[in-house]
Formats: C-alpha cells, sequence, structure tokens
C-alpha cells in the first residue's frame, strides 16, 4: 500500500520453502539458510554487507514458519534501488561461511536450551510436539538441537541450488 506522506518503503520477499521442506534429521536448514544469508555473500564479508546496508539506512530480516520464509526490510524511499541490489545478491549469492555457520549455530542451541526458562514459549513447543505428533510439523521451524549439529555447509549449498534460481 502506498503512502505518499512517508518517505519509506517495507517490502517482503517470500518463499513457499518454510520449514517443512526440510529434510528429516535437518530440521532448522531453511532457517539456518535464510538467516546466513544476511551474513555474507560471496563479494561481501558480513561486515562489509552490514555496513553498506546501514549505510543506506535500510534493514533487512529473515523469517523461517512451516510453510514459508522472507526477508523483510525496510529503506527510504531515495535507496530502494540499492537496497534490492543487496537483498538479489544476498539470496542468490550468499557465502554461507563455515564461522558465520558455526556461530549461528550455537546462538540457536543456546536460544533453544533458554526456552526452559520461559514457560509461554516450552508450552508451546510441548503443544506443538502433542499436537502435531509423527509429522513434521512436530518440529520447531528453526530446528532441534541434535538437528542442527547435523547440518553442514553442504547441506546449506545444495538446497540453495535447488531453490533460489534468478528470475
Amino acid at each position: 500500500m502506498e503512502d505518499p506522506s512517508l518517505p519509506v518503503v517495507r517490502f517482503v520477499a517470500a518463499s513457499a520453502q518454510g520449514a517443512l521442506n526440510d529434510p528429516g534429521g535437518l530440521s532448522g536448514q531453511s532457517y539456518l539458510s535464510w538467516e546466513l544469508a544476511l551474513r555474507g555473500t560471496r563479494e561481501k564479508s558480513r561486515a562489509q554487507f552490514a555496513e553498506q546496508l546501514e549505510g543506506l539506512g535500510s534493514s533487512l530480516s529473515a523469517s523461517v514458519g512451516d510453510e514459508t520464509a522472507s526477508i523483510r526490510g525496510l529503506c527510504l524511499r531515495r535507496q530502494l534501488d540499492e537496497t534490492l541490489d543487496l537483498l538479489r545478491e544476498a539470496m542468490l549469492e550468499p557465502a554461507y561461511g563455515q564461522d558465520e555457520l558455526d556461530d549461528l549455530r550455537g546462538e540457536l542451541i543456546d536460544d533453544l536450551g533458554a526456552l526452559t526458562d520461559d514457560d509461554a514459549s516450552l508450552c508451546a513447543v510441548f503443544w506443538r510436539r502433542a499436537l502435531f505428533e509423527g509429522t513434521l510439523r512436530s518440529r520447531i521451524p528453526g530446528g532441534e538441537i541434535a538437528d542442527l549439529d547435523r547440518i553442514e555447509r553442504s547441506h546449506l549449498l545444495s538446497a540453495h541450488t535447488e531453490r533460489m534460481v534468478e528470475g
């Protein structure tokens, strides 16, 4: 929806490739893919990518649900083309650096461990597991600890080649 009084643009790039597309034993693969895409490209390190994005006054954030995955963006209207160029680079040319993968995996595992400190979040996990027992929907979209430990860079590269096509 256009509002000419605001000098900003909000946008979403979405895909029907959510967590339900993660192979058995590799839950969290989609989340890692989308999040890592914003942590450096083949041409730019994480710091360079973030610096360029911030220099434009723009932001990008990844989200993965059961059925969809998306990157949400916010930028000044005059910076839309450059921001979309960065989004395109992130989606089509991610670095999937091993150090970034290891860091993100550690962050996710720490977050999953912290679920026990929040009753509402813990209840949601157990409710999901009970309601969808025996199906892929019983998995947490961000991944299960044992599965996250199994995901290798090669899994991400292979899935990216299959799923992300320009055009």
